[in-house]
């Protein structure tokens, strides 16, 4: 978070989760004591009634008790007849009332501090956390950042006044809901514009900071799920990049499966398997596994193993490759060299992707949690029958945890589940901690090669465009994988350094051509047409180039040396 939200704001946030708390036993213990009270000395005076009249107590005469305690909920009597009130009659009169006197004052004290809340949240609070969505997009969001400790206005033109459920969902949690209005922006601590539709994120981001109100907040953060329209947004530098906010797209799939497939644990298991390089299956069709693919693609690089190899499940005459995908395949010849192993993505029948004994992984996506679960487990079971070391089956669920049960079974092999967006927090959307890594390699970069901020990749990282930062945490995420090849590739000296250098290399070209650039050849680089001339085979590049890979490499293996001398 930018600023800490002030006193105002705290505020606002406790009058909103007192005006929906549920009720604590000092409360049920008023009522249900007033209630008990009124009853039991209504029924006495019936009783005592009845005796007096001395007739017998019949069925229909019975239904005094039950009417009795109604007649004390609202005054009886004058005050002159006090005296002649038996004992019963003069406590239920006193207590009876009460009871809708208190559940009135209830109902005014929750209508009393939510104006307040919505009044210090639009006039005095600081520091404050903005989600704007529409139609319950953001709901979940907005829970999670409160419930998490900050300060929550969330904006949704579809939180209307008599969905009572909803209201108590949310304040309950301490989000204060609040209508459109652009002055709530002006302040905000944080801004996240999370609607159902990412177009409509994008043009309420460029509104917002083309807004004529100025904002205190330095980024606004929008959700962007779809691998096609991120892609996009990186070939638009001056779109993310503004004179005053710049707009920071998050895709929650992406970031759950980057996390999941973090580290060497799949090429690890590609060697144990003999495998030649990490295969990864994927069945389905959504943005999750193009995410999947991508980051596997630039990823599992390793001087020991081969280039990785996407197979997707599908019938290649109905369905095409992510546009990413094809542009990889496509210059991979001119960047890795003919006949040489490069990066691949092809379609694949789903017979022959049970039958293929290289595949690492598989991951199955389709798109809805019960067909999800449904085809792993079909695909579990029939790898389990063609094969005798069988591969895992890993699901992408966007379902809540209760679920991720299912697949703890030892009958068949499974990963735990893949679940995107599962309590995630504003703040942690806004955290730097998380690029702290990827900032010091561009740092280290920016030290040694970039030319007093002359190179376009140079400069400060929060002013690096969007494309750049994404390659830095590409390489911020492959550290892991230098490190457990540094520690048991068995070299050392020159030629592991070499050898690291070279797979650093095909990693980068990887990255690049993912991104939307291509080799350039003989030619200049060119940042406009996205043209590259370092995109060619290791064996090709000049020192210079071969240098820069040689410096990532040991910046990694330093930087790791550091952080465990310093803990």
């Amino acid at each position: 978070m930018t600023t800490a939200p002030n006193r105002a704001a705290r505020l606002a946030r406790w009058c909103v989760r007192s005006a929906f708390a549920p009720l604590r036993w000092p409360r049920l213990a008023l009522m249900g004591g007033l209630i008990l009270v009124t009853a039991v000395c209504a029924w006495w005076h019936t009783a005592g009634l009845h005796r007096a009249a001395g007739t017998p107590l019949t069925l229909w005469q019975a239904t005094d008790y039950a009417y009795a305690p109604f007649l004390y909920l609202v005054p009886q009597g004058l005050l002159a007849q006090v005296d002649t009130l038996t004992l019963p009659q003069a406590i239920a009169r006193l207590t009876g009332p009460l009871i809708p006197l208190i559940s009135l004052f209830w109902l005014m004290r929750q209508r009393l501090l939510l104006w307040l809340a919505r009044w210090l949240a639009r006039h005095r609070a600081r520091g404050h956390s903005l989600v704007i969505g529409a139609d319950a997009s953001a709901d979940a969001l907005a829970r999670n950042t409160s419930m998490a400790g900050a300060v929550v206005v969330l904006v949704d033109p579809s939180l209307d006044a008599e969905d009572d459920d909803r209201w108590a969902m949310l304040a309950a949690s301490g989000v204060i809901g609040m209508a459109p209005e652009d002055a709530l922006a002006r302040h905000a601590g944080a801004l996240a514009v999370w609607q159902p539709s990412e177009a409509d994120n994008i043009a309420e981001a460029i509104r917002l900071r083309a807004s004529p109100v100025a904002l205190d907040v330095a980024e606004i953060n929008l959700r962007v799920e779809s691998a096609a329209l991120q892609h996009a947004m990186l070939q638009s530098p001056d779109l993310m990049l503004g004179a005053r906010q710049r707009l920071r797209p998050h895709a929650l799939g992406a970031a759950a499966i980057r996390a999941a497939l973090a580290g060497p644990g799949l090429a690890e298991r590609a060697l144990a398997q003999r495998q030649s390089r990490v295969t990864l299956c994927l069945w389905g069709m959504s943005d999750a596994l193009v995410w999947a693919a991508e980051i596997a693609l630039r990823q599992f690089w390793s001087a020991r193993l081969g280039a990785p190899r996407i197979l997707w499940v599908g019938s290649p005459d109905a369905v095409t490759l992510p546009e990413p995908l094809l542009g990889l395949t496509c210059h991979a010849a001119a960047a890795y060299g003919a006949g040489a192993d490069a990066p691949a993505a092809q379609m694949i029948s789903p017979e022959a992707a049970i039958a293929d004994t290289q595949v690492t992984c598989h991951l199955v996506d389709y798109g809805e949690a019960d067909e999800t679960v449904a085809q792993a487990f079909v695909l579990a079971a029939a790898l389990r029958q063609a094969h005798s070391a069988v591969p895992p089956v890993q699901a992408i669920l966007d379902t809540a945890r209760a679920i991720t049960p299912l697949f703890d079974t030892a009958a068949l092999a499974f990963l735990p589940p893949i679940t995107p967006g599962v309590g995630i927090t504003l703040e942690a959307l806004c955290q730097r901690e998380a690029d702290r890594a990827a900032a010091e390699i561009h740092l280290a970069y920016d030290r040694e090669f970039g030319g007093g901020g002359t190179v376009p990749a140079s400069g400060r990282w929060q002013d690096l465009p969007e494309t750049y930062i994404a390659a830095n945490r590409a390489a911020a995420d492959h550290r892991a994988i230098k490190l457990w090849d540094a520690a048991t590739s068995g070299l050392a000296g020159e030629a592991l350094v070499e050898a690291l250098a070279e797979a650093e290399h095909k990693r980068w070209c990887a990255e690049r051509l993912l991104a939307g650039w291509a080799p350039a050849g003989d030619g200049p680089r060119d940042n406009d047409r996205r043209l590259h001339p370092d995109l060619r085979p290791w064996a090709e590049l000049d020192e210079t180039a071969r240098e820069k890979d040689r410096a990532a490499v040991a910046f990694a293996c330093a930087g790791a040396r550091d952080r465990v001398s310093r803990t």
